[in-house]
């Protein structure tokens, strides 16, 4: 596991695949309907978060409830 900036991204930010040109918004821009979410299928949502576990509850609850709201999304088979 690399440490310091970027930390585990690093190899993307120096391979050019992530960069202020080619992020589109950051994951609390689309949950709050500021930025659009992925339009395209060729498009990837990154979401890199080295919070606490509970803060990822905590959203994980709000992404499912707007889902839910908006009548998107998909289930998945855990397996």
């Amino acid at each position: 596991m690399q440490s310091g900036q970027f930390g585990s991204l690093r190899a993307h930010v120096e391979q050019g695949k992530l960069s202020e040109a080619t992020l589109h918004a950051e994951i609390g821009e689309i949950v709050a309907g500021h930025k659009a979410g992925r339009e395209r299928d060729d498009e990837t949502i990154l979401f890199w978060h080295r919070g606490l576990s509970l803060s990822d509850i905590a959203l994980g609850a709000k992404m499912l409830d707007k889902a839910a709201r908006l009548g998107i999304g998909q289930r998945l088979r855990y397996a």
